[in-house]
């Protein structure tokens, strides 16, 4: 799990510059052993605002060495709607459904980042370690 802390959020007069997802992933992928798997799939965390789209735009190319060729993108807010703080559990339960009943190939990247400071990132993989 990866944590971080976007001084640039929608409440903040700082500019955003995608900073606090990038140090969740970096905590994250830092903590992994060096022949990891690469990411296969991500559940973002996207709202439908273009805010989002550019954190994630600017936090995956920062660490792009971390994700496959091809990457499965799966955004839950475009047949749910904006969830608000249930993004992020019901994303790691969506994730989780989708490794174990193999229509999501691992292992998988969900993130998802508050209206204020805080984003957050963890990593699912299957069982047997393959993903």
């Amino acid at each position: 799990m990866g944590m971080g802390h976007e001084p640039g959020h929608l409440s903040s007069r700082e500019p955003h510059r995608g900073e606090g997802l990038t140090q969740a992933f970096r905590t994250l992928f830092e903590g992994l052993p060096r022949d990891a798997p690469p990411v296969r799939c991500v559940y973002a965390g996207f709202t439908g605002e273009r805010y989002f789209a550019m954190e994630w735009g600017t936090a995956s190319l920062r660490t792009r060495q971390y994700f496959a060729e091809e990457v499965r993108m799966v955004h839950p807010a475009e047949n749910m709607g904006d969830v608000g703080a249930a993004q992020g559990p019901l994303m790691v339960g969506l994730a989780a459904r989708g490794l174990h009943k193999q229509y999501c190939e691992g292992p998988i990247l969900v993130w998802s980042s508050s209206d204020r400071a805080e984003r957050a990132a963890v990593l699912l993989r299957d069982s047997m370690g393959q993903g």
